[in-house]
């Protein structure tokens, strides 16, 4: 009876127990628990960026253009003023002038070109901005010949009269050679690089050379040589002009890029001076002593393609 009773009190603990774990299960603190042992774990950190392209960077390029230039606008001028003398007393003065469009066209060149610069996004953007100096020598000509420029004019003296002529030259050639551009510029980046579009200002080398140059009068249906010997004039200037550009860029590394754009480019109308003196015999015992002068005028206008590679400082 006694061993029964015991057997009945063990049995009895065990449920206690048991109850009393199933009542802790379902207290607050009991769900935290589980809870807490049941918890999934912490959220991966996001990735870090993969894009090549620096926050801001200077940069240093060399490369090579494709460029094609119009030559637009071009306006040759001569002009011949002279005294008229016999026997060492002048007698009269003449004078003609008249001018030409050379008919120029399109003209390309294939020339090197270095550039430096620097960018910087806007602060947590991929927007960015810049600035690049660029060099070109472009190196491009139009050229013609023999070229002559119409003249009209008279002379005064015993027997005054009118007159028409031509000034002839070998060759009359316009060129475009060195060109700086100093370009601002907006630009999106990416994980590979970034493209761009800028305008700005730019300053080109403009020259002209008219070459082999003598004046011709046509007096009372004979053709006279008045300037003598030929002559060349030649005039060069610095002129201001304005460029656009769109552009893209690709990294290689974080330390080198390569950059390809396409720009257009245009020059002021500028207008250079020519004079020189001349002196001849030619008309039968009257000596023409004078200046033939004139004007070289025009603009141009350049698309080029440029390609460099360039070194992030």
């Amino acid at each position: 009876m006694m061993k029964q009773n015991h057997r009945l009190g063990a049995k009895a603990a065990i449920l206690v127990a048991m109850l009393g774990s199933g009542i802790a299960g379902l207290t607050p603190g009991g769900a935290q628990a589980a809870d807490v042992a049941g918890a999934a774990p912490a959220a991966a950190a996001p990735p870090t960026s993969t894009s090549l392209v620096p926050d801001s960077a200077f940069f240093i390029g060399a490369g090579a253009s494709f460029n094609a230039t119009r030559f637009s606008d071009q306006n040759l001028y001569a002009q011949g003023v002279s005294t008229i003398s016999q026997n060492g007393v002048p007698i009269g003065a003449g004078y003609a002038g008249g001018n030409v469009d050379p008919g120029f066209g399109t003209e390309y060149s294939i020339a090197g070109a270095v550039q430096l610069g620097y960018f910087q996004h806007f602060q947590a953007s991929d927007w960015l901005w810049g600035v690049k100096l660029t060099y070109n020598y472009l190196g491009t000509e139009a050229e013609t010949g023999p070229i002559a420029v119409p003249q009209s004019g008279a002379f005064t003296g015993p027997s005054s009269a009118s007159f028409t002529g031509n000034v002839v030259g070998g060759s009359y050639s316009s060129r475009v050679d060195n060109q700086f551009s100093l370009v601002p510029f907006l630009g999106r980046s990416f994980d590979w690089g970034f493209v761009y579009l800028g305008a700005g200002p730019t300053l080109s080398r403009v020259r002209y050379d008219f070459n082999n140059v003598v004046g011709f009068a046509d007096i009372n249906g004979v053709h006279y040589d008045i300037t003598g010997r030929p002559d060349d004039s030649s005039s060069k200037d610095w002129v201001v002009g304005g460029e656009v550009i769109v552009g893209a860029t690709y990294f290689l590394s974080e330390s080198w890029f390569v950059d390809l754009s396409y720009s257009y480019t245009v020059t002021g109308n500028t207008s250079k001076g020519y004079s020189g003196p001349f002196s001849t015999t030619a008309r039968g015992g009257f000596e023409d002593v004078g200046i033939l002068s004139g004007t070289f005028s025009g603009a141009s206008s350049t698309q080029s393609i440029m390609v460099s590679i360039n070194r992030v400082f």
